[in-house]
C-alpha cells in the first residue's frame, strides 16, 4: 500500500546546486564579471542592481555604502541593496546618543540573521529594480526566477555561506504565498508568478520586524510580522496585532437606515430567485445545505408567490420544502460550496492553488450515467507539492486527499499512483508541471434512480442571510454501508493525449463530480470543454460542459415526479378519509 504523503521533489533543489554565490567584494566593485567566473551579462549581473544604501534609524537619512564603511571599524556582512536585517546609526546620531562610537567619528551598524520574509522581500525588490533597469515591463517573477537569485546572492543577503539544501527553497515559496499583503500571486499559463506590493523606493528595515527568538537560517520556522507601515511611504497599512476585520471595526462607518421594502418585492428581498451561489454558506456538522430557489413552475407554490406576506409575516408559517427547488447554476466551474476554504480559486473558478496539506475541490456539476471527459493542466508543482486528479461523490472528504475514502478515485502526480479508500497501487508514470491530464468516466445506467438527482423537496428549508437552503442530514456510515459496485463502470486517465490504461473498474454507485486535491502550493486549471487540447480518439464521450443543461432538465424531471407522487398520495388520503 502506498503512502498518501509526498517526499521532497527535486525541481528547486536542482537549482540550488548551481554555485552562483557572489561575494560582497565582487558586488561592491560592480564589475561585469559574473559570480560564476564568466565574462558578459549574467541574468543577474551585479552591475544592474541598485546601489547599497543604509537608513539611519534616528535621523531617517539615507547613507551610501561608502559613507557607512568610512565610519565603521569593520566590514558589513550584508552587501546587497534593500537589505532589511540591520540597525544603523550614523556618526552624528551615534555621538548624540552617547553610543560606543561617540566622539570618535564612528557609526554603529548592527546586523542580524534575516527571516525568510525579509529575504523574500529583498530578493523581490532587487528583481523589480533589475527589471526596471533593463527596461522590462513585467514586474512579476516566478519561483524559477526568484530562487536562483536568492541562491546567487545568499551570502550577501544573509551573511552566512551555509544553508540546508532542499529546505530553504520550499520555505521561500511558502512565504511568498503566505503574505498576500506583501506579495501578489497570479496564476498564468507559465505557472504562479509573484509581484511585490511594497514601494521599493522607501523600503527599509524599520518597517519590517520579526520575533527576535527565531531566524531564517536554521530551519525556516520563523513567521515574521509586518509592522504598521506608513501608507504614504510603502503603500501598505497592516498591523501585526489586528486582523483586517478588526482594523475595519476600529473605524466605524455610519450606515443609513434601511429603506422600507415594498410588499410586492418581498420575494426579491428574500433572494427567492438567486442568480449565483453565495460565498457565505451555513455550516453544521453532519448536515449538508443545498441552495434553493422559489419554484415558479409548481402549482403548489402559486399561493405562496401571490401572497408571500402571509407566509413571512409576524404570524408566518414554516415554509414547506415543496414551495422551492434546488438551484442549478447555468455554467460549469469549480464549486463555491464544495471546496476546502484554504484553497485559492480564481475568479473564473477554473483554476485553483493549494495551501499546506491536502485539500480538495469539486466541480458544481455531477454525472450519474454516461461517458464523460474533462482535462486538467498542471500549472505549477513547486518543491514537494503534489496533485491528485480524478472523480468523487458529494460525500468525499474535502480536508483530505482525493481517494482517501470510499467516495473518491484519484491519480497522483508522484510516481503515478492511483488511490481509492486510502489504498494506493502503481498505475503509470507520474506527471509534473506542464502536463495535460485527461479524466474519463463511464457509468452504465441501471435504473432511473441513478439518472435523476434527489429533489430535496421533502427536506426542511432553513433561512441564512436571506437565502433559503435545504437542510439534509449526512449519515456517512449509512452511505458507506449502502455502497455497491456499478458493474461495467470504469475510469481511464490520459497524459498529454496518451492513454495510460484503465485505472478503476466496477466503481461504487453514486453521482460523480470532477475533483482535484492539492498538496502545498500546487496549481492547476481545469477545462470542461467543449474544446480540448488532447481529446481521446479511441473513446466516445461527452464534454462535461454539456452537463449544465442536462442537470437543469434532470432536476426539473425529479421535481415533477415529486409533485406527481405528492398529488397521488394526497388524493389517496382524501379518498380513504371520505370512505371512512
Amino acid at each position: 500500500m502506498s503512502s498518501g504523503g509526498d517526499s521532497a521533489a527535486e525541481e528547486h533543489t536542482a537549482a540550488s546546486k548551481d554555485k552562483h554565490s557572489a561575494s560582497g567584494a565582487a558586488y561592491a566593485n560592480s564589475t561585469s564579471r559574473t559570480s560564476n567566473g564568466t565574462d558578459g551579462h549574467d541574468p543577474y549581473d551585479p552591475q544592474f542592481l541598485a546601489p547599497v544604501r543604509y537608513l539611519c534609524g534616528s535621523c531617517s537619512r539615507w547613507f551610501s555604502r561608502e559613507d557607512v564603511l568610512a565610519g565603521l571599524n569593520g566590514q558589513p556582512k550584508l552587501t546587497i541593496p534593500f537589505s532589511l536585517s540591520y540597525n544603523y546609526l550614523c556618526v552624528t546620531c551615534t555621538a548624540a546618543s552617547g553610543g560606543s562610537g561617540a566622539g570618535g567619528g564612528i557609526s554603529e551598524l548592527k546586523e542580524r540573521p534575516p527571516t525568510y520574509l525579509q529575504i523574500s522581500i529583498t530578493a523581490m525588490a532587487n528583481l523589480t529594480h533589475y527589471a526596471a533597469a533593463q527596461g522590462l515591463p513585467d514586474k512579476s517573477f516566478a519561483a524559477r526566477q526568484i530562487l536562483p537569485f536568492i541562491n546567487q546572492f545568499w551570502d550577501a543577503m544573509t551573511g552566512a555561506a551555509s544553508r540546508t539544501e532542499g529546505m530553504w527553497q520550499e520555505t521561500i515559496i511558502k512565504t511568498l504565498a503566505s503574505y498576500p499583503a506583501v506579495f501578489h500571486a497570479e496564476l498564468g499559463r507559465a505557472g504562479v508568478s509573484y509581484s511585490l506590493l511594497v514601494d521599493i523606493n522607501h523600503l527599509n528595515p524599520y518597517d519590517i520586524s520579526s520575533p527576535t527568538s527565531t531566524s531564517a537560517l536554521p530551519a525556516g520556522n520563523a513567521k515574521p510580522l509586518l509592522n504598521g507601515l506608513d501608507q504614504q511611504r510603502t503603500g501598505i497599512s497592516v498591523s501585526p496585532k489586528l486582523s483586517r476585520g478588526q482594523l475595519r471595526k476600529r473605524l466605524p462607518v455610519p450606515t443609513p437606515p434601511p429603506l422600507p421594502v415594498p410588499r410586492t418585492d418581498l420575494l426579491t428581498t428574500l433572494k427567492a430567485f438567486p442568480t449565483s451561489v453565495p460565498h457565505e454558506l451555513p455550516t453544521n456538522p453532519n448536515f449538508r445545505y443545498i441552495l434553493a430557489e422559489c419554484d415558479r413552475t409548481s402549482s403548489l407554490s402559486e399561493s405562496y408567490i401571490n401572497n408571500p406576506e402571509a407566509w413571512h409575516g409576524p404570524q408566518g408559517r414554516p415554509i414547506p420544502g415543496h414551495l422551492y427547488r434546488v438551484f442549478v447554476e447555468d455554467r460549469i466551474a469549480l464549486s463555491i460550496q464544495d471546496q476546502a476554504p484554504q484553497l485559492k480559486v480564481s475568479n473564473d473558478r477554473l483554476s485553483v492553488i493549494g495551501d499546506k496539506g491536502y485539500s480538495c475541490v469539486r466541480a458544481n456539476q455531477s454525472v450519474g450515467c454516461g461517458r464523460w471527459y474533462y482535462e486538467l493542466t498542471v500549472r505549477d508543482l513547486p518543491g514537494n507539492a503534489a496533485v491528485r486528479a480524478g472523480w468523487g461523490t458529494v460525500h468525499a472528504a474535502l480536508q483530505a486527499p482525493l481517494g482517501y475514502d470510499r467516495f473518491g478515485y484519484s491519480w497522483r502526480s508522484r510516481k503515478g499512483t492511483v488511490f481509492h479508500a486510502s489504498r494506493g497501487r502503481h498505475y503509470s508514470e507520474g506527471y509534473t508541471a506542464g502536463d495535460v491530464l485527461g479524466c474519463y468516466i463511464e457509468l452504465p445506467a441501471d435504473n432511473m434512480h441513478q439518472i435523476l438527482p434527489d429533489s430535496f423537496k421533502q427536506e426542511p428549508l432553513v433561512k441564512y442571510k436571506n437565502h433559503f437552503y435545504y437542510e439534509s442530514r449526512e449519515d456517512i456510515p449509512r452511505e458507506v454501508a449502502a455502497l455497491k459496485p456499478r458493474m461495467g463502470s470504469q475510469i481511464i486517465f490520459f497524459k498529454n493525449g496518451k492513454c495510460c490504461g484503465t485505472a478503476f473498474t466496477d466503481i461504487n454507485n453514486g453521482r460523480y463530480f470532477p475533483a482535484v486535491s492539492l498538496y502545498k502550493n500546487a496549481a492547476v486549471s481545469l477545462n470542461f470543454g467543449p474544446v480540448f487540447q488532447y481529446p481521446p480518439t479511441s473513446l466516445q464521450f461527452l464534454p462535461m460542459n454539456e452537463r449544465v443543461w442536462e442537470s437543469a432538465v434532470e432536476q426539473t424531471v425529479s421535481d415533477i415526479l415529486y409533485s406527481v407522487c405528492s398529488d397521488v398520495t394526497t388524493t389517496k388520503r382524501r379518498k380513504t378519509k371520505s370512505d371512512s
